[in-house]
Parts: structure tokens; sequence; C-alpha cells
């Protein structure tokens, strides 16, 4: 993370990244690290027995392709995490500006 991105916590389990001036395929490289430093990760709880594993299910939503205000992104981001969680979960969901 840079010290120009701001993370936030939006919801129960949900977080929101700000990648400022960062191009889509440099937001999705980030993304993917970040998955898949936390996928991991091995939390040993004591008296738990084994270790607690987790995933990360993502998505990016750009700006202004995706939308040029912010209830629009996080509209669009919600449903593109909604198709990543249906989709298996451990996973990043993009636009098609992707392709």
């Amino acid at each position: 993370m840079r010290e120009s991105d701001f993370v936030v916590r939006y919801g129960g389990e949900e977080f929101v990244i700000l990648f400022r001036e960062t191009e889509a395929h440099t937001a999705y490289d980030k993304v993917e690290a970040i998955r898949g430093t936390i996928g991991n990760l091995a939390i040993s709880v004591p008296g738990a027995g084994n270790a607690i594993e987790f995933t990360v299910s993502a998505d990016i939503a750009i700006y202004p392709i995706d939308g040029s205000v912010a209830q629009v992104l996080l509209d669009c981001a919600d449903q593109r995490l909604l198709q990543a969680k249906q989709s298996g979960r451990n996973r990043v969901v993009t636009g098609d500006w992707t392709a």
C-alpha cells in the first residue's frame, strides 16, 4: 500500500481501498497480491486445533469508467463482489475494461 492509498471498513466484513491515480491493470495486480498474501496466512488459535485460513473475494470499480460519483462506484463494486461470492469466492471480479 502507498501512503496515498485509502483503506476503510465498509460494512461488516467488507473493506474499500481507494488507489489514487492508478491504472486498472495495476489496481488488479495490487488486489490480486493482497488476495494472495491473505490466502497464504494461517493463524493458530490456542485450543482450536487447526490453524484458521482466509480467502478474499474482491472486485474492482474504476472511476470514471464504472461511475463518476461515489454511490455509483460503490453500487458497481457491490454487484461485482456479489458476483465474486456467487462464482465460488476467493477471486477478483472486474469489469469489461480488462478485456
